[in-house]
């Protein structure tokens, strides 16, 4: 939502975010409906993500890691400043619950 609207955030955060490929959910749509709605997508062409702060995260063993690092990637293609963080762990409330003092701390910058 973040890099459809930049202009409504300052901050946003995919702490494990789950990044559906085009296909793989319906009401994402298809073309150009699913890159308008598509973090990596948006990241690699749309305007107005280089205002935001941007946090990146995600266990080694989770299974959605492919789809960030195309993130990570497409923000690195552009220059777009952010932080990535590839740590140990899955996709569940013990990798979640080990980096709330992290969350909280990019939270807390964010809104000062």
């Amino acid at each position: 939502l973040a890099f459809s609207k930049p202009d409504r955030f300052h901050i946003v955060a995919g702490n494990s975010p789950t990044l559906h490929p085009e296909g793989s959910l319906s009401f994402l749509g298809t073309g150009e409906e699913y890159a308008q709605r598509d973090p990596v997508s948006l990241a690699a062409d749309g305007g107005g993500v280089n205002g935001l702060q941007i946090w990146l995260d995600i266990g080694a063993s989770d299974p959605w890691m492919p789809r960030l690092v195309e993130l990570d990637q497409a923000l690195n293609t552009r220059g777009v400043q952010h932080t990535w963080m590839l740590g140990d762990g899955g996709h569940d409330g013990g990798y979640w619950q080990h980096n709330v003092p992290a969350y909280l701390r990019f939270y807390s910058a964010g809104f000062s």
